[in-house]
């Protein structure tokens, strides 16, 4: 079938596919490309839902991310029963609208949940800076990041300062990114996020531009 969606400059048709959906799947039987974006997703707005054995991948963005949702859809959609689908929230008296779908639960998305979450909190793994690739960190950023000044913000406000310090060192070490942690106090609690100094914007810019859609491109400062 197809789906049409009625957020503005969002009106193209996106195929669904009705083929059947694998009854399970190995976890190496999930693209590596697959792998590197669940793990910056999941830094980011992506929720891994553990159901009795097995595990499904919970995709949501406001609706004026709507591009960005049906892409995600694109690459998962092997995955999954279901089309991307629309829901209202009504918010302090205003309605909001927002875009998601789920997979099927799959055996072989265990490796992830068992990764980043700890009696039901998501964390940082310590591994991350083996785990992390320019792919996943475009996912990210397009995720859950924001160009500020002259450099790039991650909003990592869910994680404890020792967890945004180990993002900050695995960034620095593997990728050769300068970063520092902006912290902001909300009370009573304190926020850290990962600030992307201006000198390592070109660098940055370099890493994830081939991986961000056009619906992104303001995150790179193209328009």
């Amino acid at each position: 079938g197809f789906l049409y969606s009625k957020a503005k400059n969002f009106i193209k048709p996106v195929y669904l596919s009705l083929n059947k959906q694998p009854k399970s799947i190995t976890f190496d039987e999930i693209p590596s490309e697959l792998k590197d974006i669940i793990i910056g997703l999941t830094l980011g707005d992506l929720y891994i839902r553990r159901r009795n054995k097995n595990t499904s991948l919970h995709f949501k963005q406001s609706l004026i991310h709507g591009d960005y949702i049906l892409h995600l859809y694109t690459l998962f959609q092997e995955y999954c029963n279901m089309a991307p689908k629309i829901k209202d929230a009504v918010l302090k008296g205003k309605t909001h609208q927002s875009i998601y779908f789920d997979t099927l639960t799959y055996e072989a998305f265990n490796n992830f949940h068992e990764l980043f979450y700890k009696d039901k909190k998501k964390l940082v793994p310590s591994n991350i800076q083996e785990l992390l690739t320019a792919r996943s960190i475009s996912y990210w950023a397009m995720d859950d990041g924001n160009p500020d000044r002259s450099g790039f913000i991650f909003n990592t406000h869910s994680f404890s300062l020792e967890e945004v310090e180990l993002l900050v060192k695995a960034l620095k070490f593997k990728f050769d990114l300068n970063c520092s942690i902006h912290t902001r106090t909300n009370n009573p609690h304190k926020s850290h996020l990962i600030y992307v100094k201006a000198e390592s914007w070109e660098h940055f810019k370099s890493l994830i531009e081939p991986y961000v859609i056009p619906h992104f491109s303001y995150k790179l400062r193209l328009r």
